[in-house]
């Protein structure tokens, strides 16, 4: 997973590096420990086989695409469907636009799950035939939002989160909303 998360990051820099686009490219392969945490937290009555996790879980490769600008998320997304193929067993790629869903989550980000062309899996890349990566493209702003939210409340470290504490997360979600705008 290492590997396949190499690669679409390699071949997403190389998308954006020939467009006009301004943004950042990272990646990661999900850690053991935080698969198992996964499937304990999220899938614990699901999964009873390692196959079942396999199926089931689909950021074990991840990109994320950082856009200086809000509005080049979705031509971004236009490179990704030419770019990549779609995940296995999927007749086109997978796009999830996740937004401001009224739950006061101020999460924005399109999750896009692709395979590797075919014409790219050749020599050492042979083996991630039949795997799938996740690509997740947000603004700049929205992700420091995005992980702050991530490590207070989705999988918090230090306990739960205060209603003070909330209600400053509200405030910033709001305030990094303004800042694509203005951007």
């Amino acid at each position: 997973y290492m590997k396949m998360s190499q690669a679409v990051g390699e071949l997403c820099r190389d998308l954006i590096r020939d467009s006009a686009i301004r943004a950042s490219v990272h990646w990661r392969a999900k850690d053991p420990e935080s698969v198992q945490r996964k499937i304990k937290k999220k899938y614990k009555d699901e999964l009873n086989s390692e196959d079942a996790a396999f199926s089931r879980i689909n950021d074990f490769a991840g990109v994320r695409i950082l856009t200086y600008v809000e509005g080049d998320r979705e031509a971004v997304v236009d490179m990704i469907k030419d770019g990549f193929s779609p995940a296995p067993g999927f007749e086109q790629i997978d796009v999830d636009r996740k937004g401001i869903n009224g739950n006061e989550s101020f999460y924005r980000a399109i999750h896009c799950q692709v395979g590797v062309p075919e014409e790219r899996l050749i020599g050492t890349y042979e083996n991630l035939r039949g795997i799938s990566c996740e690509i997740q493209v947000c603004s700049m702003l929205a992700h420091v939002w995005n992980e702050l939210e991530h490590d207070l409340t989705y999988k918090p470290k230090t306990g739960e989160v205060s209603a003070q504490e909330r209600e400053l997360l509200k405030v910033l979600g709001n305030q990094t909303l303004a800042g694509d705008g203005v951007i």
